[in-house]
């Protein structure tokens, strides 16, 4: 079976952003630095970044909402590219955060201290990928993924680090 040429996009911008993940998961495990943030500072400066992409969706769909004739009717359906793009941005980053602070919770909890600045490197890698998935979004599934990737995966790599110490700690 051959891949369409967005397939191929798709997957390439998949694989790259799970490289970026790992390589960023590589620094922390081979650089340890010493940290004087405690484990609770970490996490709620990590989420902090994510926050605020947002809190940034939903000022921009406000001010896009205020120009739109949906205003006076949330049940109208707008036909305005920008705020559908922006809504779509919305609900995806709502989901990602939500992943997010679940998984730099068990990241920041059970990671040792000298490599806890990962979380900060994936709350940098949600960003990113929040900015690049925008950007791409007038691009189609093969535009956004990137983006997506970038934030989907550094989040289930958490995930899987954090779950990895936490069953250690355990043991």
């Amino acid at each position: 079976m051959m891949l369409s040429v967005e397939q191929r996009g798709i997957l390439r911008n998949m694989l790259l952003a799970m490289l970026i993940a790992l390589m960023f998961a590589a620094i922390s495990a081979f650089y340890p630095v010493s940290w004087h943030l405690s484990r609770m500072q970490s996490y709620l400066l990590a989420l902090i970044l994510p926050t605020c992409s947002y809190i940034l969706a939903i000022g921009k769909i406000a001010s896009l909402r205020f120009f739109d004739e949906s205003v006076s009717n949330p049940l109208i359906e707008a036909d305005n590219l920008r705020l559908n793009t922006m809504k779509q941005y919305l609900s995806n980053t709502h989901e990602q955060l939500f992943l997010a602070a679940i998984v730099y919770a068990i990241l920041s909890w059970s990671l040792p201290l000298e490599h806890i600045y990962l979380v900060l490197l994936f709350s940098l890698c949600f960003v990113a990928g929040r900015i690049l998935f925008v950007k791409g979004y007038s691009h189609g599934a093969a535009g956004r993924s990137l983006g997506f990737a970038l934030t989907f995966y550094s989040n289930v790599v958490s995930f899987l680090i954090g779950l990895l110490f936490l069953i250690k700690s355990i043991i």
